[in-house]
């Protein structure tokens, strides 16, 4: 085949390159007398077939571009540079059949090139790889998996050529369009046509409730019978219709024709579910930046009875006003997680919302951070059957703002996994510990505290209202504790909480203590050596003590093991309370970007 193709372009070659055969010019400075050979039979290795071939394709757009720039160009300049181009044009074409088979990557099996193809991207991303050469091209146009992921740079005049790449395969479609942005917004109605193959449609809108937006979704009529995750979310809450509208002119009323029989995840920001898209099917929901009622809600939640991901993010500032319905709880047999944000309100919403749901194994993950004055009248109601979380607090903080003064934030964590986080009064410290034993009860809700192993107690500014009362009432609902982390909190409450706990068990306290760390309590080291000696107990072994050096100065050796906080590593020290990752990720996605700027500040938590 190669000698073939060589003798076909020989004469080509010659004349592109070489015009004068007898002297090539990679031989011209050698002044050696005698035949030269032909240069063609020279160049037939595979090194110098891929350096001529690339020295072809860097003439041919030269020559081009030189006619291009200048418009004076003579004539007959012109003619001989395009006339030069035809020449080179078939030489670059034959040298690419020769080359190519030499190629390593060309012996790569044609499954395995499809492969890294789609390691690379789709759409958009891909295109870059059928322009290298005929045999990738080929490769890449016969892969419709490649061009089934939608995305934000996808949005171009190519779209229609993408989704007829796909052959009818099912698509996957995640955009982010500003409703300002008409251009883009009118290609994404281009997907219409594919509305039978779609599988994901994840849309975000930023920006205003605008025609424009109405007019894309409007175009969403035919069934999507594929169609397993649907995501419509809106940045800007105002003037967002309501689905459950009659108003046949709705945008969202009428999507795919009500038709999502596989439909299993649902995310709605800024409209309310419809009936049509809840069904037995769906297991995943997310509703964020609503203000439902109870009427709206509860509804949705019958209608999925087999959810195992539930998500409410701002659905509770008026959950339990005027309900009208029935007072028979919701079985939700199969949720594993129940995901709850809500900045503001009354707690009373959430202890609403836990009434009228039957869970059999929660694994909370909650956020409420309403600054309530105080408990809800019918929050002791709920503690004759709260329902139990299913995962054990193992650490548990309890944080004292200098705004609000009477309040305190109450985060509980299991392992690494973020439990929940809620704003409550101070005064309602001993209806939250002191009503069973080894838990927590918080209205409809209770904790099991077992196994909690390390307890922060921690204040930022002037709120010192953790008074020793309160703290026995904590101490006695933590039989395992063994770190106990005390900063900018003064000890004398925790000396006055130990020494009462133990005269009323006349037993030692927190037998399992191992270290104590504190910072931030002052330069009175009296504190301090009354808690050592508090704990000093028959039996026990000497806790590992972890102060500031000028504590430890004071403290003398007498006290058994001190340590400087100025000494340790950073991993000596507990680990600040760090929301996981994945709930990160979650927040970031669902939350506007004031609210997750808020939370960082108010908690100072380490959300890296």
């Amino acid at each position: 085949m190669i000698p073939t193709l060589l003798a076909r372009s020989r004469a080509a070659i010659i004349a592109a390159f070489f015009p004068n055969p007898q002297v090539p010019p990679q031989c011209a400075s050698e002044a050696e007398p005698g035949p030269y050979p032909d240069p063609i039979d020279a160049l037939v290795n595979e090194s110098s077939l891929l350096e001529l071939a690339e020295a072809i394709a860097r003439k041919i757009p030269k020559h081009r571009e030189a006619i291009g720039r200048d418009r004076l160009l003579d004539t007959v300049v012109a003619r001989e540079l395009l006339a030069t181009e035809a020449v080179l044009l078939p030489a670059l074409r034959t040298f690419a059949k020769v080359s190519s088979p030499l190629r390593p990557v060309n012996n790569v099996p044609r499954e395995i090139l499809s492969r890294i193809f789609a390691l690379v991207g789709a759409g958009t991303e891909v295109v870059p790889l059928s322009h290298v050469c005929l045999r990738w091209r080929q490769i890449a146009l016969r892969s419709p998996k490649l061009w089934t992921s939608i995305g934000d740079r996808d949005l171009t005049s190519m779209l229609p050529i993408f989704i007829e790449r796909s052959q009818g395969a099912p698509l996957d479609v995640s955009v982010c369009i500003d409703s300002d942005d008409l251009h883009r917004l009118q290609r994404l109605a281009n997907l219409q046509s594919a509305s039978s193959h779609l599988r994901s449609f994840e849309v975000t809108i930023s920006g205003s409730y605008t025609n424009g937006v109405k007019d894309v979704f409007s175009c969403f009529r035919s069934p999507a019978p594929l169609l397993t995750i649907l995501s419509i979310r809106f940045d800007h809450d105002i003037k967002v219709p309501v689905p459950e509208s009659s108003d046949w002119d709705d945008a969202f009323n009428l999507l795919f024709n009500e038709e999502h029989p596989a439909l299993s995840s649902l995310s709605l920001k800024s409209l309310r579910p419809c009936k049509a898209v809840l069904s037995e099917t769906l297991t995943t929901l997310t509703l964020a930046s609503l203000c439902l009622s109870a009427n709206d809600l509860y509804p949705c939640l019958n209608a999925a009875p087999n959810l195992t991901f539930l998500a409410l993010l701002n659905v509770m500032s008026a959950l339990s006003d005027d309900y009208t319905g029935t007072s028979d709880p919701i079985s939700l047999d199969r949720l594993r997680t129940l995901y709850i944000h809500q900045p503001g309100g009354p707690y009373k919403h959430f202890g609403h919302l836990m009434a009228h749901l039957r869970i059999p194994r929660p694994n909370l993950a909650c956020i409420l951070m309403g600054e309530c004055d105080s408990l809800d009248d019918d929050f002791a109601s709920h503690l004759a059957l709260p329902l139990t979380l299913s995962c054990a607090v193992t650490r548990l903080v309890l944080q004292l703002d200098g705004e609000p003064a009477s309040k305190f934030y109450l985060h509980a964590l299991h392992d690494d996994t973020f439990v929940l986080s809620l704003c409550l009064p101070t005064a309602a410290l001993p209806q939250i510990f002191g009503r069973a034993p080894e838990r927590i009860s918080l209205g409809a809700l209770c904790a099991d505290t077992s196994r909690t192993t390390e307890l922060v107690l921690r204040a930022d500014g002037e709120n010192q209202t953790l008074s020793a009362e309160n703290l026995a009432h904590v101490f006695r609902r933590l039989p395992a504790l063994e770190a106990l982390v005390v900063t900018g909190t003064p000890l004398d409450g925790v000396v006055g909480a130990l020494a009462a706990l133990r005269d009323e068990l006349q037993a030692p306290v927190l037998p399992r203590l191992r270290t104590l760390y504190v910072r931030g309590i002052g330069a009175d080291a009296l504190a301090l050596m009354r808690y050592i000696g508090q704990r000093l107990e028959p039996g026990l072994p000497d806790s590992r003590v972890v102060c500031p050096a000028a504590l430890k100065g004071s403290l003398g050796s007498r006290f058994g093991e001190v340590e400087a906080i100025e000494d340790l590593g950073i991993s000596d020290f507990p680990k600040p309370l760090t929301v996981p990752s994945a709930m990160q990720e979650f927040l970031r996605s669902n939350l506007e970007r004031n609210e997750w700027d808020w939370l960082m500040e108010r908690n100072r938590w380490n959300w890296n």
